[in-house]
């Protein structure tokens, strides 16, 4: 769990806390927006990180060891794999930011990301807990896809780092659920 968070500098964690700061404080869409991107860690966001970590780490602790870095790679892979969903489906909620000049990806460059997402994840888990995985990421997805939407206007880069860290721990839930 470390190293993922090594690996990135900390940049889904750092979306994820930013993120939930901003969409749990504040009234209107604009505020939550200028929360989001000051990078002074609140209360929901040290919240959601400790959150996000145990989680992740109390799975792990239930998945034998042999297993548990299939898990890990499933659960990383299906996190990314969200992301140009996201972008496709909800606008950019400004016009400047990350996520704004990632552009919005094609429907086809979404097909295959799920897909080849969606193949890795089931080479990692096996066919049982893999369907469940996927569709427990494709409903954690919608419903942080749709509550960026209404309390945030859109999508930012911060909110593309928190899908990756909720849908990716959602996985390693359901993989330490199966095991």
């Amino acid at each position: 769990i470390a190293s993922t968070a090594l690996i990135t500098g900390g940049l889904h964690e750092e979306g994820l806390a930013n993120t939930m700061d901003g969409l749990f404080t504040g009234t209107r869409p604009d505020n939550r927006l200028h929360v989001i991107r000051e990078a002074q860690l609140g209360t929901f966001g040290m919240l959601a990180l400790m959150f996000v970590v145990g989680l992740k780490v109390a799975a792990l602790e239930t998945i034998e060891p042999g297993s548990a870095a299939a898990s890990l790679i499933a659960a990383e892979v299906a996190g990314r794999s969200a992301l140009p969903a996201m972008l496709f489906t909800i606008p950019p909620a400004r016009s400047d930011g990350v996520s704004f000049q990632a552009g919005k990806p094609q429907r086809d460059q979404v097909g295959l990301a799920i897909l080849l997402g969606s193949a890795l994840v089931l080479l990692m888990l096996g066919i049982g807990s893999a369907i469940i995985a996927i569709l427990v990421a494709a409903a954690v997805g919608m419903l942080i896809a749709r509550t960026a939407k209404a309390r945030g206007g859109g999508h930012t880069g911060d909110m593309l780092g928190a899908m990756e860290e909720i849908v990716s721990t959602a996985v390693l839930l359901v993989a330490a659920a199966m095991a």
